[in-house]
């Protein structure tokens, strides 16, 4: 039973992290910057906001055919709100009773149908995992597991899926130390690190959206206390030649395993040998430097919260709500701008040319081949066919 809850622990803190598909969820062109994802510049909306939602949407589709877009859309907005609110039981049924028409559906608009039961699949795991934290019934464990793994299978083009399953796989089989890189979410290993650094280098890896993902699942997916997802994160970044993010990302992650956070990885370093591990994939490591760099980003954060929080708090004591009033955020006025993130002064990877140096001499080589045998041919027709006569001659 302990070895049970040790693993149900690590388990809970890598898919409690799937993004909920809601209508605050950021879209893909919004995702929140690395530096606001780690100093904690983001929404955390207080109580009222979830309950003043579940009682408009919990009205409005009593007794309703959930046979529309705007239906099911509105049957996630009630089941993550009853999430937030700590309602798992009522998430579940609500999520239960979308997935029923959504077998209709798929004859009418399977597209729809297809993305709806993605997104079903997920915020019923979700709300599962919610219920395990509360009550520690295994049943709602495996059932969010089985739930995740249908994820994958019925929608592998879908980026988060994949990294979901990756990050599940780790947790219940947790590796060990085995090299210079950390065992970690993405599967990054010492040659992944070691291959040239710069943008696309995700890319080549086949690990397009990484950032945005981690950056997504420690903001709206609620795991900001997880070092594992930004130890990921930073090597990411690392990778990707975005030095800055990377530095912050790690930073934040030694801070949580500072505060006693355990990484989802077996080992047995001593605290300041495990500090040093983690920073070993970026050059030159100035872990007092970004520290005090990341606190002021924090500070400012901390502050912009509050004012957010009040601003939200305010409206709603007036009865206005987002999903209501499209003028909700009309008066939000910042006070507290975030500060622009230091830049690290010296370049420390060599930026990738568009053209290679390989493709270039090749491309040129084709071309003067091209030239030679359009040339050649020219001159053989040339001989074979000489011209006819001129008037003088003849």
């Amino acid at each position: 039973m302990r070895q049970f809850a040790a693993l149900a622990v690590l388990f809970w803190a890598t898919c409690a992290a799937a993004s909920p598909w809601d209508r605050d969820r950021p879209g893909d062109n919004f995702a929140p910057s690395v530096a606001d994802a780690c100093a904690g510049r983001f929404d955390h909306f207080p109580p009222e906001y979830y309950q003043a939602r579940v009682e408009r949407l919990e009205a409005a589709l009593k007794d309703k055919p959930l046979d529309n877009a705007l239906a099911l859309d509105s049957v996630d907005d009630l089941a993550i709100a009853l999430l937030r609110l700590g309602k798992h039981a009522n998430a579940v049924i609500w999520l239960d009773r979308k997935l029923a028409p959504l077998e209709a559906l798929r004859e009418s608009d399977p597209r729809l149908a297809a993305i709806h039961l993605d997104r079903t699949l997920k915020n019923k795991a979700h709300c599962l995992l919610g219920r395990f934290k509360a009550n520690a019934d295994p049943a709602d464990l495996q059932r969010a597991m089985e739930l995740l793994r249908q994820a994958e299978t019925s929608a592998r083009h879908i980026h988060e899926n994949w990294f979901l399953a990756r990050e599940a796989e780790f947790r219940w089989s947790p590796p060990s130390v085995a090299g210079p890189v950390l065992p970690n979410v993405l599967g990054l290993n010492a040659e992944s690190l070691a291959a040239q650094r710069g943008p696309g280098a995700l890319s080549r890896l086949r690990l397009s959206g990484a950032i945005e993902h981690l950056a997504l699942r420690v903001t709206h997916g609620g795991q900001g206390q997880d070092p594992d997802l930004f130890y990921a994160l930073s090597l990411a970044c690392a990778i990707e030649g975005r030095d800055m993010d990377a530095a912050f990302a790690v930073t934040r992650a030694i801070a949580l395993v500072d505060g006693g956070a355990r990484p989802g990885f077996r080992h047995s370093l001593s605290h300041d040998n495990l500090r040093k591990a983690m920073l070993a994939h970026l050059p030159a490591p100035r872990p007092e430097e970004w520290r005090s760099q990341l606190a002021g980003l924090e500070a400012a954060a901390a502050q912009w919260r509050a004012d957010r929080d009040k601003y939200v708090r305010d409206r709603l004591a007036r009865s206005e709500h987002p999903d209501t009033h499209a003028a909700f955020w009309a008066g939000w006025r910042e006070t507290v701008k975030a500060p622009l993130a230091p830049a690290i002064p010296e370049a420390t990877h060599e930026p990738e040319p568009i053209v290679g140096t390989a493709m270039f001499i090749g491309g040129g080589a084709m071309i003067l081949f091209l030239f030679l045998v359009v040339g050649g041919m020219a001159i053989y027709f040339a001989r074979r066919h000489p011209p006819g006569p001129n008037v003088d001659e003849l």
